[in-house]
């Protein structure tokens, strides 16, 4: 409100300069070189009566002020260790300056942008780039007119369980009516409850996040949690089951009167039965194969019978093209 845009470094300047004491207030040292005074006297003029602008000027006004010393150290701190990562370094420059491409691109101009912040090389700042980026595109997404015609546009997203947040499941539950389409790559399932913090809410958070993704590709995996998801996933079909005992004495059998059930004595006895068992069983994407270059893949999509009246294919991709 104060100066029309609101970058990281803005924050950060207002945080470390606002008023400690009400002394400060009346101070003309804090007035002339405080950035958080410079900013409150341009919100009065400009936003005096808004009443977001009214909040806030309570705030440092008073709130900030009657904060005990102790707490407001420690959400001072808690604050700038946050700025801080995006104020040093290469992020500076690419978040910190002037904004040369946006969501609207990807929108608007179906541009491709690539969030080349690695956390391998980033650490948690590529984290906050990527993920940042991830909500913008949604929010921006979502903001969208539904009932006119919309670019559809997609993220995508590789090792997706680093860039999940407590919105994707909202998100994605109304993606398809604006057009925003989601592509995620993860390991395992016990990997994506992890990194959304554990415990039985993120088991919860996990599974709404995987159902949510129509369209499921199943490589060769050796994680039994996420196998058993495959496994469940595809159904299951009646199989007969045959079975039978060896008693300890041989003796003559007769199968005419074990097939009409009487009793035919010490001798080996036979039976079936028919079972409801996983068309898939765990074990089977244990043997998922990889060759040439070319992966073998269980494919499963919601609402979607194959030519064999089954919920899922198999095929396989190349992955040199």
């Amino acid at each position: 409100m104060a100066t029309g845009k609101c970058p990281i470094s803005s924050i950060y300047n207002v945080l470390v300069s606002a008023p400690l004491t009400k002394a400060d207030l009346n101070s003309d040292a804090w007035q002339a070189h405080s950035f958080c005074a410079y900013c409150l006297r341009e919100g009065e003029a400009r936003a005096g009566s808004d009443r977001d602008f009214i909040l806030c000027r309570n705030f440092f006004v008073h709130e900030w002020i009657a904060t005990a010393e102790r707490q407001r150290t420690t959400g001072l701190s808690m604050i700038t260790n946050i700025c801080d990562k995006f104020l040093t370094g290469q992020i500076a420059d690419m978040l910190c300056g002037e904004t040369t491409v946006s969501p609207r691109d990807i929108l608007d101009r179906g541009a491709v942008i690539a969030c080349d912040t690695p956390i391998l090389t980033y650490g948690a700042v590529g984290r906050y780039c990527n993920v940042a980026w991830k909500i913008l595109t949604q929010r921006a997404a979502l903001m969208r007119d539904a009932s006119t015609y919309l670019r559809p546009a997609c993220i995508w997203a590789d090792e997706a369980q680093l860039f999940t947040s407590e919105a994707d499941a909202r998100v994605q539950a109304v993606s398809r009516k604006y057009k925003l389409i989601n592509i995620s790559l993860t390991q395992s399932i016990p990997l994506l409850k992890g990194e959304m913090g554990g415990g039985p809410k993120a088991d919860q958070q996990a599974l709404a996040w995987l159902g949510n993704h129509s369209t499921k590709i199943f490589c060769g995996n050796s994680d039994m949690d996420t196998n058993r998801y495959c496994s469940a996933l595809c159904g299951s079909e009646w199989v007969d089951v045959q079975g039978g005992s060896m008693p300890s004495r041989q003796g003559e059998y007769d199968l005419v009167e074990d097939a009409l059930g009487r009793p035919t004595g010490n001798i080996p006895s036979i039976s079936w039965n028919s079972q409801r068992l996983p068309t898939l069983q765990p074990e089977d994407f244990t043997r998922l194969r990889r060759e040439d270059g070319h992966v073998q893949t269980v494919i499963f999509r919601n609402g979607l019978v194959f030519p064999d009246g089954r919920t899922w294919a198999e095929r396989w991709f190349d992955q040199n093209q």
